[in-house]
């Protein structure tokens, strides 16, 4: 590969530099003589520390481009979404107001009721201490 041809860290998304160029790499397997190697260039990443080998003189190929189909426009989407009738409530995670009988935050998706880190029953996300068990989600 090319050194001057930046490399993305598949782990972290960083970009990798090049730790050693043309290292060979010995080919073990039910099919590989003891004499059979390629030459590998090998990458590290500084940010999460992963290594990746590339063959050496490899030229990867432009990515093609697939075009996404569009949703379909005669399916109706307000059915999947029926706002309940009680009072509004704020969603703690993005602060959307919703009514309080949705099992689920309309914009954001969060459910309005969360599992106790303590006790693990379900009650309602914006309440900060569990009724069951008296600990507060924020605890450690």
């Amino acid at each position: 590969m090319n050194p001057n041809t930046p490399v993305g860290c598949p782990q972290c998304g960083g970009q990798m530099d090049l730790w050693q160029a043309g290292r060979r790499l010995a080919l073990t397997g039910l099919f590989a003589s003891v004499t059979d190697w390629i030459e590998v260039d090998i990458y590290s990443c500084p940010a999460c520390g992963r290594l990746a080998f590339f063959r050496t003189n490899f030229l990867p190929q432009p990515k093609k481009h697939v075009p996404v189909e569009p949703e379909p426009t005669d399916v109706d989407t307000a059915a999947f979404y029926v706002p309940g009738t009680g009072e509004l409530v704020k969603c703690p995670v993005c602060g959307k107001e919703h009514p309080r009988d949705d099992a689920f935050c309309p914009l954001c998706g969060t459910r309005r009721d969360q599992p106790c880190p303590w006790c693990g029953k379900w009650f309602p996300a914006a309440q900060p201490v569990c009724p069951w068990c008296g600990h507060g989600r924020d605890e450690e």
